[in-house]
Parts: structure tokens; C-alpha cells; sequence
């Protein structure tokens, strides 16, 4: 959670920030552990809504102070106390060790030294409402001169209840990403992140640290549960609800999935917001694809969640969500089948960045029982924007992904062999309308569908247009069309940029006549991947755009929690590698 206190201009902000700073170079005096405190915290958060509380520094660590407060440590037992103690020192020193580097490399550094001129900042372990496990108040990041509630530092507050659970650590990671992105973004760029994308970013820090991967009683495993009660849920609305935080971090699982790691720090270095900081950090990334496509690919995908249909965009690619095989369950669903119940209507609603799945399925029937067409209309809004993918699964179990094409708000898909070939469809209304400016009450578009068994195709029939998908077999040497640079196919979903003729002529088996020239779309399908090794050789090397190579200078687990792959890499000759100049090592 996080609460933004206080919204200034960047002018205004950065001004008056330095200003003060220069008045007060050190703000927080040396300090010792058993130092009492008064710290201002935030009612809404609070257990009794209180404003105040008194707090003892418990631990000092290289980056952290540890403040405890005294209403409720010095309630306890002696021997809970010690347990206490220990489960503070373990939060600690997982916060220096593993916490705070491996999120800057990923995120992007707090303000450090910060606005108290501290390179430490404060845990408070308090007394906070149940259903929060900490909480980030920006308002501490300004002086008292503009903030009279300001504690003049840069803090976390944790949830006292839950400091000896092994999700503390889940939660101090969250909170430590609020953080990260007020000084990257507000601080530095002087911009409010929009809520829904800030505090995606905070669900994925635990799966980044590798606190996920224990999946029974991991903050992944409630989310996903809670995301299955309503997978409707629009990602981009904020209520500050369960279902809220569940979406977001389901979205952000996928796009880092399909992305890499490098998507979250290209996100927050934007100078936008939002929507619009993903599309530029994508660009920045290479790829053509847009929030748009992926949000309708990642809406397929939670139905779904199949890694053989279109490179494995329908799919989640790793972790629980790959493995406990996660599948939504339609918000709305009906039997048609021939001889009883051939007919059915209704209307619904969905809001902006969210899908409401419809589910028609059919018992199985003999082949040539009439009627046997499924006839299915959509009306949406005719001034709305609006994707509608659907899919079409098989009495053999095929699986068939389209999309169907909104003409004046209406759409029709005509279905043969209904009962006989095809047994379910599932069709999801997607609304694609507004781009920023997000609140807590968006505004909801109304639909309708009707769905009927027909002898034969109407007049109004026309083939709903397949979603067509590159399947270039590994070796493949692609160019966008309009486009000079050339990439290598591997694994059916990764590309390499071959830097330059050079390159190229080293391998006698490519020929400039094979060059396939494809639209860029195709080619954006494929994730950039630059990452190669000689054969016979286990060193991995980064190849950067100015023709640099960067030895990858990690152990397999900080490897792949880099978001890296180890079907990324590709094999080459040695002669390639030598054409590289040597830089730095990769080590995030």
C-alpha cells in the first residue's frame, strides 16, 4: 500500500527539496540502539487510528534502522521478545543482502542518502489494520516545513501481527518499491506514477526475490486464488481492493514472463506514466508490440494458458502459474445443444482493461443433427474501442485462438459442425477506451450477445478473420519488410539481431537469398534475445548494440532471476566471439 500525502510540481517539488536540503545536511543524528522516538503514522492505516506512537530502535544494520513500537513489544512476553528479536535481525539482514541489491538492479535505486542525508532507512514494525502488511507514506520523503506530519525519513511501516511470518520479508520488498519509484519517478522525473502500475510493480518484487517459489502459503498462491473468484476485474481502476492487487500482479507476472526483467527498469526510467510508459519501454525493448496487444494476449492466456499456440503468447511461462496449470473460469456461461436448449441472450458490462469472459458449450451430439451452426452476435458500444478475441475448442481438444472483427459496435461468428466438431467456445469482450487518468469508479460499457442454432448461413455471414501467427522453423533468418537488420529464429519464439555482414558471412550455410522479408508485426512476435555462447564453451556473454560483449557473471539462480532463460542463448562460432570487443561483466 501507499499513501501520497502530499502532489506538488516537479518545480515546486525539486525547489523546495533542495532548498531545505542544504539548510539541513543531517537531519537524523548518529544513532544507538535502545533510542526512543516519537514517529507520526498514518489512522487510516492504524490499528485504533491512532496518529502517533513511541517506538525504540531495536536494530542497526548497514541499511536499515529498525524501530519497534513500545506499546506493543514491551506487551509482550521476555521470551517472545527474544523471538522477536531474532525475526528482526533475519529482516535485516535479508534486507541488505538480498532485498535492496537485487531490487536496484532491477528497479532502479531509492534516494539514498535520502531526505534525513541517511543511506539507512527505517523499518517500523507497528500496529497495523489486519488486511495490510505495510504500508509507504511519501509524505515522510518532505520536510516538516511542508509537511508537519513528516517523520523526515525515508521509512517502511510493517504490520507488527505479521513480522515473524515468512511473508515480512514479501512485504518490506513491496513497500521498498513504492519507495524506489517516488524517487524515480517524482523525485527524479517529477512524475505520480498511476497507482495500478505502481503497485504491480510492488506484487512482482516477491517473485523477483525468489520468495515465490515456495508456492504453498506464498503471496503468489492468495493472489492467484483470489483472481480466479473474478478475473473480470479491471487492472487499471483502483479500489484498493483484494481482486485489485490480485490482477495486477497476474499482469505483471506475464509481461515480465514474456518480456525479461529489464521491462520494469525501462518502465520507471520513462519519462510518462502508465500505459504510456509501458508502449516506450517496449519500443526501448525492440519489440512492436503495444499495452493493447499484450493485455488481449494476456487475457487469452489466463483462459487458456497454453504454451503451444502462438509462440507462447497464451501462456504463463514459468513458476506456479505455469506449473498449478492456472485457468479462469468464464464470468458467464450457457449450454447449447441440439434438441434442448438452442437458444440464449442476455447483457452484461465491462469496464476499461478488463474481459468478460462469455462461455457457450454444447453436449456431444451425433454428426448431421440439425440445426447444427452456432450463430453468436455481439453488440458493444459503436463509439467505443473494443477487442474481442475468442476461443474455439474441439471435441479432440484443439485449441483454435480468433478474433473477431466489430463492425458499428456489432460482431457475428457463425460456427459449423456445432455439437459434432465443436463443443465450447469461450468469447471475451475486451474494452481498450481510455489510456490514463485512471480512478476508483471508471466508467462501465454495456454489451449484449445473443447466441442461436441455425440451419444455414444468413447473407450477413462473412468468415471471422483468423489471428494469424509466425511459425518459422529455428534457423529462419528474417528482415521486416522496409527494414535492413536481419535476425536469426530460435526455439520458435526468440530472435537475434546478426549486427552486421561480417557476422553473417561467418556461416557458410547463410545465404542473402534466404532472407525472408515478413511484415514487422510477424517479426515483433519474436522476443529479442542477445544473449550467445561458443560452442564447447559454458561462458555466456551479453551482446550489446554497439558491438560490445559483457561475460554474464552470475551463478544459474541469480540467472534466471534476472529474467533471463537459458533458451535465450545462442550457440555460435568462436570466430564471432572474437569479433566482439570485450566490456564490462553483467552481473544484474
Amino acid at each position: 500500500m501507499t499513501n501520497l500525502m502530499i502532489n506538488k510540481t516537479k518545480f515546486q517539488h525539486i525547489i523546495i527539496i533542495l532548498f531545505f536540503w542544504v539548510l539541513s545536511p543531517s537531519i537524523v543524528c548518529a544513532a544507538s540502539i535502545g533510542d526512543k522516538k516519537i514517529f507520526s503514522v498514518d489512522p487510516v492505516y492504524q490499528k485504533g487510528a491512532v496518529s502517533q506512537i513511541n517506538a525504540t530502535l531495536n536494530r542497526i544494520s548497514n541499511y536499515t534502522y529498525v524501530y519497534v513500537e513500545d506499546g506493543w513489544y514491551y506487551s509482550l512476553s521476555e521470551g517472545s521478545q527474544i523471538s522477536i528479536n531474532n525475526s528482526i535481525d533475519q529482516l535485516a539482514q535479508e534486507f541488505d543482502i538480498n532485498i535492496r541489491p537485487k531490487m536496484i538492479g532491477a528497479y532502479g535505486s531509492e534516494w539514498s542518502p535520502g531526505i534525513d542525508n541517511d543511506v539507512r532507512l527505517t523499518i517500523l514494525v507497528t500496529q497495523i489494520v489486519n488486511n495490510a502488511g505495510g504500508y509507504f507514506n511519501s509524505g515522510d520523503e518532505y520536510f516538516k516545513q511542508q509537511n508537519t506530519l513528516s517523520n523526515e525519513r525515508e521509512i517502511i511501516y510493517l504490520n507488527s501481527s505479521y513480522i515473524q511470518t515468512a511473508n515480512a520479508k514479501s512485504y518490506l520488498a513491496h513497500e521498498f518499491q513504492h519507495m524506489i519509484t517516488f524517487y524515480q519517478k517524482k523525485i527524479v522525473r517529477g512524475y505520480d506514477e498511476d497507482i495500478w502500475l505502481n503497485e504491480s510493480r510492488s506484487e512482482y518484487a516477491p517473485t523477483l526475490l525468489g520468495y515465490d517459489a515456495e508456492y504453498s502459503g506464498s503471496d503468489l498462491e492468495r493472489r492467484i486464488s483470489n483472481f480466479m473468484l473474478d478475473p473480470s476485474d479491471s487492472l487499471t481502476e483502483w479500489k484498493n481492493a483484494t481482486i485489485d492487487y490480485s490482477s495486477i500482479n497476474l499482469f505483471m507476472q506475464y509481461l515480465v514472463e514474456h518480456f525479461g526483467i529489464k521491462i520494469l527498469r525501462a518502465m520507471i526510467s520513462e519519462n510518462s506514466t502508465g500505459i504510456a510508459s509501458i508502449n516506450k519501454a517496449l519500443k526501448s525493448l525492440g519489440s512492436v508490440e503495444k499495452f493493447s496487444d499484450i493485455f488481449v494476449n494476456w487475457s487469452v492466456a489466463n483462459y487458456i494458458n497454453n504454451c503451444t499456440i502462438n509462440s507462447s503468447r497464451y501462456c504463463y511461462t514459468a513458476g506456479p502459474l505455469k506449473t498449478q496449470g492456472v485457468i479462469a473460469k468464464p464470468s458467464i456461461s450457457y449450454e447449447i445443444t441440439a434438441g434442448t436448449n438452442i437458444s440464449v441472450s442476455g447483457q452484461n458490462s465491462l469496464k476499461d482493461w478488463s474481459s468478460k469472459a462469455l462461455m457457450l458449450f454444447s453436449r456431444l451430439t451425433t454428426v448431421g443433427v440439425a440445426p447444427n451452426i452456432l450463430k453468436v452476435e455481439i453488440t458493444l458500444p459503436s463509439d467505443g474501442q473494443f477487442s474481442v478475441p475468442y476461443i474455439l475448442e474441439e471435441s479432440k481438444g484443439s485449441v483454435v485462438v480468433k478474433n473477431l472483427e466489430i463492425n458499428n459496435g456489432k460482431g457475428i461468428i457463425y460456427i459449423t459442425k456445432w455439437g459434432s466438431k465443436n463443443l465450447k467456445i469461450n468469447i471475451l469482450p475486451i474494452a481498450i477506451n481510455k489510456q490514463s487518468d485512471f480512478g476508483n469508479n471508471e466508467l462501465s460499457y454495456k454489451f449484449s450477445y445473443s447466441a442461436t442454432l441455425v440451419n444455414e448461413l444468413t447473407q450477413d455471414y462473412e468468415p471471422s478473420p483468423t489471428v494469424v501467427f509466425p511459425n518459422y522453423p529455428d534457423g529462419s533468418v528474417l528482415r521486416a519488410k522496409g527494414d535492413i537488420k536481419v535476425y536469426i529464429i530460435k526455439n520458435g519464439k526468440y530472435k537475434r539481431w546478426i549486427q552486421n555482414p561480417e557476422i553473417f558471412n561467418l556461416y557458410g550455410h547463410l545465404t542473402w537469398s534466404s532472407i525472408i522479408d515478413v511484415e514487422p508485426a510477424e517479426l515483433g512476435f519474436y522476443q529479442e534475445a542477445s544473449l550467445i555462447r561458443a560452442g564447447g564453451d559454458k561462458k555466456v556473454y551479453e551482446i550489446n548494440g554497439d558491438g560490445t560483449k559483457h561475460w554474464v557473471d552470475m551463478t544459474s539462480v541469480d540467472f534466471i532471476s534476472s529474467g533471463r532463460a537459458w533458451d535465450m542463448v545462442y550457440i555460435v562460432n568462436q570466430s564471432e566471439i572474437n569479433l566482439y570487443k570485450t566490456g564490462g561483466n553483467v552481473r544484474k
